[in-house]
């Protein structure tokens, strides 16, 4: 088990799989979804969402398909992770309480909140451009 959910990890992925793509280049969700070994209508609901959310340009049709919207090194992990699941990774208490906070800890509260910090600083300095250059398996 990871820790982002299987629908950041897919777009995370497949993010990193258009990073690797010549600039500007719009790649068809079927092909994306076949190269990932991703369900194809899953995966299209996950790039929708980036694209709601201004990381992708999406193009229907013929010739059409999807592209970052902004280059590789402009769009971060973190920006990713919180287009599908919004900010609870960065924000939320660990144990899921209302109202813990600094004031109203709950009982793992300054160790999570500590860690969410490092964790959302790491978020940020991964840019989609570092992780497409390791040329890791996606």
């Amino acid at each position: 088990m990871g820790l982002l959910s299987k629908t950041s990890e897919y777009g995370v992925r497949a993010m990193i799989y258009l990073a690797r793509q010549k600039p500007g280049t719009a790649c068809s969700v079927k092909v994306i979804a076949r190269d990932l070994k991703a369900p194809f209508h899953f995966l299209s609901k996950i790039l929708q969402a980036l694209g709601e959310a201004g990381l992708l340009h999406t193009a229907r049709g013929a010739g059409g398909g999807v592209r970052l919207a902004r280059p590789a090194n402009q769009i971060s992990l973190g920006d990713i992770v919180v287009a599908i699941e919004g900010d609870a990774l960065f924000t939320s208490c660990f144990l899921g309480l209302p109202g813990c906070s600094d004031r109203t800890p709950c009982a793992f509260h300054s160790e999570w909140s500590k860690k969410r910090r490092q964790l959302d600083a790491l978020f940020a300095r991964a840019t989609l451009e570092r992780l497409a250059r390791k040329g890791l398996r996606i």
